[in-house]
């Protein structure tokens, strides 16, 4: 009797070959030389990401510059569209397998190469699935030119499906910096690629060429840096238990990717691309800086929690700190972003995007709050208990579906209102909720953040009245001059408070250190 490949065989099956394959796959599979120095690669690597991350997100902000005066906002709405669907289909080709890898103790050659047939086999079968379902994306959308491009990005699952557990197998090495300049440089070429399609008035297909490019140069490079070859599947070796931590994930991600992406299925069906162009566009501009900046830190803040979780006082002065320092960053950025929204638009993004302005503001107070709401996973996760995470995420993703399809009645700013209301009418009780059994307190959690609102209150007074006397009609000037200020006055702002010197040193502190290791 035999099972699937994936399943464990009754027959009796031949010793594992050590092939090629296998021999390299030792050299990456081994976790004994990254956690000999663990404090110092995990540093090093989050110094390297940010580091790498902060340079993606200055050339990012040039290439959309760019292609924001080539590409229309109708065209751009409708690769959106498309790019909704694919994201929630996207997290089956991964099947969470590529953190399953990471996270187990010990792996052998033959279980990660099986693992590796199930992307690939995910990967075609979503592909296929996809292209099938494109002329109902067309249909739903009411968008004939959908179809031709729903069938090009199906291809992308195929092609990065081919790199989960090369990247998997880097990131068990803590080979975090390798794989950033490989994203780096995937992007930067993809993004070359689009520039010169958008010159040549390729419209939309520019953006479709992007990720096709991108995905075909991230699988190259994986291959290139983890030189592991996978042998054929084999039914001896049982990868049930991988797959089963991975279907876990597989759920939560999905649900997060629903709830992402239903701004564009509401607003693609009731006001058409060039809506969703704007919106998406906005979006993107305002968080992509909070993701660059806030993403390291988090990769190294969640094991810190981790290892002192039996220690009260310290867990909640650890938490109480990596609030503030969020808050610290977030909270001043999210302010000059809303002030200067109108700037922003016609800096970044020129004339043809004169509606962004308010999506863009209206974003910007949303990011104050969400910034700081997603730490209260910290606690969840370090103490295990991930189970109350799921429930939290399902709660709120079921508020956020409710009142952005309520919102939809409004068109765009009332969609863009709604999921910034689910998120700030939210706050306090799932606040409550995430702390309880806790040693952190809800008065801990909003101690953390009184210095930096306070700062932001009087930066925001700050730019207000900067703006009476700024020249109209020079945007770039009275950009350049709101940044600058706001260099000067949040710091000075916070430095005036009680206690605010330390936030100052902590915030000053981690950027030196950061800097230090990233040179190492």
């Amino acid at each position: 009797m035999t099972r699937l490949w994936w399943g464990r065989s009754t027959a009796a099956q031949p010793a594992e070959a050590d092939s090629g394959g296998s021999h390299d796959f030792a050299r990456f599979s081994d976790t004994s030389a990254a956690k000999a120095d663990l404090k110092r690669n995990a540093v090093r690597g989050f110094s390297q990401t940010l580091a790498l991350g902060a340079a993606e997100f200055a050339l990012r902000l040039a290439f959309t510059a760019v292609l924001a005066r080539l590409v229309s906002p109708e065209q751009f709405g409708l690769f959106m569209v498309v790019a909704a669907v694919t994201a929630i289909a996207d997290q089956f080709r991964d099947l969470g397998l590529s953190t399953a890898t990471i996270q187990r103790e010990n792996i052998t050659h033959q279980e990660v190469s099986n693992l590796f047939w199930i992307n690939a086999a995910a990967g075609v079968l979503l592909a296929v699935v996809i292209s099938a379902l494109s002329p109902l994306v067309s249909l739903y959308f009411r968008e004939p030119r959908l179809t031709a491009v729903t069938i090009a990005l199906a291809s992308t699952f195929v092609l990065s499906s081919l790199s989960v557990q090369h990247e998997a197998l880097l990131g068990r090495q803590m080979r975090l910096g390798p794989k950033a300049v490989m994203r780096l440089v995937a992007f930067t070429i993809s993004s070359g690629v689009a520039t010169a399609m958008a010159m040549a008035d390729y419209g939309y297909w520019s953006l479709v060429w992007r990720e096709i490019v991108r995905s075909a140069l991230i699988v190259a490079a994986a291959w290139v840096l983890c030189r592991w070859v996978p042998s054929r599947p084999r039914a001896g070796t049982d990868v049930r238990a991988l797959v089963r931590f991975g279907s876990g994930l597989t759920a939560t991600y999905m649900l997060t990717s629903l709830a992402s992406g239903l701004d564009r299925f509401l607003l693609g069906r009731l006001q058409g691309a060039a809506v969703v162009g704007l919106y998406r566009q906005s979006y993107q501009l305002v968080m992509a800086p909070m993701a660059q900046l806030m993403g390291p830190l988090y990769q190294v803040s969640l094991p810190s929690m981790s290892m002192l979780q039996d220690q009260p006082d310290r867990f909640r002065r650890a938490y109480a700190r990596i609030v503030s320092i969020v808050a610290t960053v977030s909270m001043p950025l999210g302010v000059l972003i809303a002030i200067c929204a109108d700037e922003i638009t016609s800096v970044v993004l020129g004339p043809r995007w004169s509606g962004a302005g308010t999506f863009i503001r209206i974003f910007a107070v949303g990011a104050l709050v969400q910034s700081v709401f997603s730490t209260m996973g910290f606690v969840l996760v370090s103490l295990g208990r991930s189970a109350e995470l799921l429930k939290l995420t399902i709660v709120h993703t079921a508020w956020r579906v409710a009142l952005m399809s309520a919102g939809a009645v409004w068109g765009g700013y009332g969609v863009a209102v709604a999921d910034v209301a689910s998120t700030a009418t939210a706050f306090l009780p799932f606040l409550h909720w995430a702390m309880r059994g806790s040693a952190v307190s809800t008065a801990t959690f909003l101690t953390a953040l009184a210095r930096p609102f306070f700062a932001s209150v009087f930066l925001a007074g700050a730019l207000a009245l900067l703006r009476a006397f700024l020249p109209a009609g020079a945007p770039a000037t009275s950009l350049a001059a709101s940044v600058g200020l706001t260099l000067l006055a949040f710091p000075a702002a916070v430095i005036l408070l009680p206690g605010g010197r330390a936030d100052v040193k902590a915030v000053s502190s981690m950027v030196t250190s950061l800097m230090i290791r990233a040179r190492e």
